[in-house]
């Protein structure tokens, strides 16, 4: 689904969250993945009985932050 920042920007647009294209870049696309899986990481790590994934829960860090 978010393999680029022209598809992120169509589902943004497809998904009524904007009315105009935002022009996503690449930084964007990676946080956006990153926003979608970690309630996957959290539910996963608490089905199997483990710890919490903080990981998940940590803001994004790094040069595209």
């Amino acid at each position: 689904m978010f393999i680029s920042p022209e598809r992120l920007d169509a589902w943004y647009v497809e998904s009524g969250i904007v009315d105009a294209v935002p022009l996503s870049q690449d930084s964007d696309v990676r946080q956006a993945i990153a926003v979608r899986e970690a309630p996957h990481r959290l539910i996963t790590a608490r089905r199997l009985g483990g710890p919490c994934d903080d990981e998940a829960l940590a803001p994004p860090s790094g040069p595209d932050a």
